[in-house]
């Protein structure tokens, strides 16, 4: 044995020094240090002069669509392949054509690259920004690592480095951003967490003509359904936490379906979702006062007619908008036009003043 002696010792050595290097090279390309957890302030685009003229007085239209990094279908994950930077300049002159066709107010966004190498490092909020001519923007950071490697082989596949989140577009003037990013998932093994995306809220004041609407953008958990439904109760306790001094809205993917959906698992494009005993949306429906902008009773009618997902058959709805007190619902649909430019479909709401 003592004539191993002289060969254990560099091996030893050589071993801790290989440890060494992959601990080096994991906090490296997970972004150490990294996103925390919590609530932050937020950063504005645009200039305070720039906004439209929007009467008090008149309606508020409203846009959430989950833009899946104008990748469009099979952006997800194991499905994705690097496309050209063709293939996003279409899709966000595409995207940034629905929006402005919508007449939208307010644009909520999620899923937005700001320097992704999968999308070519273009800032999609600043692109879309010029494309729309909306002057105000809001970017919420939730995802930032040096290199993603996923999908895992073969490494000319995988997203490398990643700058990823939410944004909200305006026409007219924002104020007091905040971003919160909800805590890691503890459903997932300690090394894979740097690695995933933070879900995340974000929240607005949109100066409306002397008016003031409050809005919050949000992306919830799509693969983990206790995490998704804690994420809710945690958005839902800050709503109910004080009284705000303005009307407000909270939109965004929710990835989940309403309870009264006819199908919730099975899905061909997802056979592994399942949303059976989802409870989500009970958290926000039990707020007092804060209405879903589609009502239960027109979703069950029609629920195919508010299927948001995905963009081409569209087959269930992750996508809502819901308004609180002092704003009336006055009509919500979905862009069915709006193509494969994202895996999702945009849900556009007209809102009104109460008093």
């Amino acid at each position: 044995m003592d004539g191993w002696t002289p060969f254990l010792a560099p091996m030893g050595y050589l071993a801790l020094a290989l440890w060494a290097a992959f601990g080096l090279v994991f906090l490296w390309a997970s972004g150490f240090p990294w996103l925390r957890a919590g609530e932050r302030p937020g950063v504005l685009v645009g200039t305070e002069d720039a906004d439209l003229p929007s009467p008090a007085s008149r309606d508020i239209v409203v846009l959430t669509w989950n833009l899946a990094f104008a990748y469009g279908r099979g952006s997800e994950g194991a499905r994705f392949f690097p496309r050209g930077r063709v293939d996003f300049e279409r899709n966000l002159d595409r995207i940034a054509e629905v929006i402005r066709g919508s007449e939208a107010d307010v644009v909520l966004l999620q899923e937005v690259d700001f320097g992704s190498k999968r999308s070519h490092r273009m800032d999609q909020m600043v692109e879309l920004m010029y494309r729309t001519g909306y002057a105000h923007g809001a970017p919420a950071l939730s995802w930032a690592a040096r290199w993603v490697p996923f999908p895992y082989w073969p490494p000319s596949r995988q997203f490398g480095p990643v700058r990823s989140g939410g944004a909200i577009l305006s026409r007219h003037p924002l104020s007091t951003p905040r971003v919160t990013l909800f805590a890691g998932l503890i459903e997932q093994p300690l090394w894979y967490r740097p690695f995933y995306p933070h879900r995340y809220h974000q929240r607005v004041d949109v100066n409306l003509g002397g008016r003031v609407l409050r809005a919050w953008n949000l992306h919830l958990e799509a693969f983990k359904k206790s995490a998704r439904v804690r994420q809710a109760r945690e958005l839902a306790a800050e709503l109910t936490s004080r009284q705000w001094p303005a009307p407000w809205v909270v939109g965004g993917d929710f990835n989940t379906t309403p309870p009264e959906a006819k199908k919730k698992s099975g899905f061909e494009d997802e056979p592994a979702d399942d949303y059976e005993d989802d409870r989500t949306l009970e958290s926000l429906r039990g707020i007092q006062g804060l209405r879903e902008s589609v009502p239960v009773g027109d979703y069950v009618r029609d629920e195919s007619r508010y299927f948001t997902f995905p963009s081409t058959g569209p087959n269930r709805r992750l996508d809502y908008l819901f308004a609180s007190d002092g704003l009336k619902i006055k009509e919500a649909r979905v862009l069915t036009d709006a193509g494969p430019c994202s895996d999702h479909l945009p849900l556009r709401v007209r809102l009104g003043w109460q008093s």
